[in-house]
Formats: C-alpha cells, sequence, structure tokens
C-alpha cells in the first residue's frame, strides 16, 4: 500500500510538472511566431523588397521603434551585401559590410528557409539574443532576392518564466540543444553560463541544484534550433 501510494502521488506530480512545462512552452513558441509575423508583415504585405531604398529605410524603421523585441534590422542583398543596416542601440555603422560568408545569409538564401541563431549574450548588457534571418523572394522568378537579418532580443523569455506561477519547491527554466541554461528565474543563473544534462527519461531525476526531484521537459523548435522547458518539483 505505502508503495502505490508513493506511485500514486510520483504520477501526480509528474503530472503538474508536464502541464507547467506545456504551458511555458506554448507562450515561448508565441513569442517566436509573434516576431515572425512582424517580420513576414514587412515582406510580404509592404513589399519591401519591391520598394524604393527611401521607402525600405522607412517602413524597417518603423518596425524598429515600435516593436522593442529588435535590436537591429540589416536588409541584405542576393549577394550578402549590407544595403540597410539599422540600430536600435549604440551609433550606425560607419559603412555597410558583407555577410556572405555567414549562416545567417547562406542558409536562407540557399534554401529559401527562416533561419535562426544558437542564443547567444551581449558582451555589454549581458542580455540573450538570437539572429534571425528571413529570405524575401522576388515575385517574377521565385528566386531569394534579399535576406531580411533582424538581431531580436529574447529576454521576453525570461520575462515568461518569471511570471510563471509556480509552488513551492517548484522550478523552471530552458536549456538549449547542448544543455546550456538560456531562461531561468534567477538570471545570474544563465549569466554565470550554468549548464543541465538533460535526462533520458522524466521522473524522479537530479535537477539543475544537484537534488532529487519530480521532472518533465517539453521541446521547442524554432528553425534548426531545439530548447527544451524543464519543470521540476524538489
Amino acid at each position: 500500500l505505502a508503495w502505490q501510494s508513493f506511485t500514486a502521488q510520483e504520477q501526480q506530480a509528474l503530472a503538474m510538472q508536464r502541464e507547467v512545462a506545456r504551458r511555458v512552452a506554448a507562450q515561448v513558441m508565441a513569442f517566436f511566431e509573434e516576431f515572425e509575423s512582424d517580420l513576414y508583415l514587412v515582406s510580404q504585405v509592404e513589399g519591401l523588397q519591391t520598394l524604393e531604398k527611401d521607402e525600405q529605410h522607412n517602413v524597417l524603421s518603423v518596425l524598429l521603434s515600435r516593436r522593442d523585441v529588435f535590436n537591429k534590422l540589416v536588409l541584405l542583398d542576393n549577394a550578402g551585401n549590407e544595403q540597410i543596416h539599422l540600430s536600435r542601440v549604440g551609433l550606425p555603422p560607419v559603412g555597410l559590410g558583407s555577410r556572405a560568408e555567414t549562416d545567417e545569409f547562406i542558409i536562407p538564401a540557399t534554401s529559401g528557409d527562416i533561419y535562426y541563431s544558437p542564443v547567444w549574450f551581449d558582451e555589454t548588457t549581458g542580455e540573450p539574443l538570437m539572429t534571425v534571418a528571413l529570405p524575401l523572394f522576388d515575385l517574377r522568378t521565385g528566386l531569394v532576392d534579399r535576406v531580411l537579418v533582424a538581431e531580436t532580443r529574447v529576454k521576453k523569455v525570461w520575462d515568461i518564466i518569471a511570471g510563471t506561477r509556480l509552488g513551492q519547491g517548484q522550478s523552471v527554466y530552458i536549456v538549449d540543444a547542448k544543455g546550456k541554461v538560456v531562461a531561468h528565474r534567477n538570471p545570474s543563473v544563465v549569466l554565470r553560463g550554468t549548464t543541465f544534462d538533460l535526462p533520458d527519461q522524466e521522473g524522479i531525476q537530479v535537477g539543475l541544484g544537484g537534488s532529487r526531484v519530480v521532472l518533465a521537459t517539453e521541446t521547442v523548435r524554432v528553425g534548426t534550433q531545439e530548447f527544451h522547458v524543464v519543470a521540476e518539483q524538489a
């Protein structure tokens, strides 16, 4: 009877953690879909690649001013050269450069798919960022004509984690495919480069803090990047 009671409580606790992980994963996915739709809006509705350069500059400036999720917006031509480079913070670049050898140009230009970089951190602020690149197609030829690159703030994901209601002894955080913690209620956990080896299965496992917990996960995929929302209960 004691073993049956223990098993029933374990399954109940695991079901609760699965629900937390699913709920957070859904919010994170909605965040990515929201700013993707902003980029598609300027590319398809505004017809960004068909506008004159001054008009392109104005459209991207409006997007940058209205949506604080973007730090930078860069428009590349079909050779990977920067045509427009707008930044929310800091001084504009002295001259326009080339990104022809970077993944944010090569992958969208060759595959026609949206590109997501791994999460990286601003050296000055420590803020998590991702580079997202959207291919823009020539409607006459169907070929990639431009690439719109966005330096995207992932701090909103931290806000989702911080705003999640949790009970006593509960915790929720996000790790990337390499096991690096990229979002946690305590930002210092992320900033000191904490890693976590995701267990092969859910249930009673060793948690992030080194103690045994009831642990559940939910996977979020954007582009080729994969993130795991981990919920645990002491």
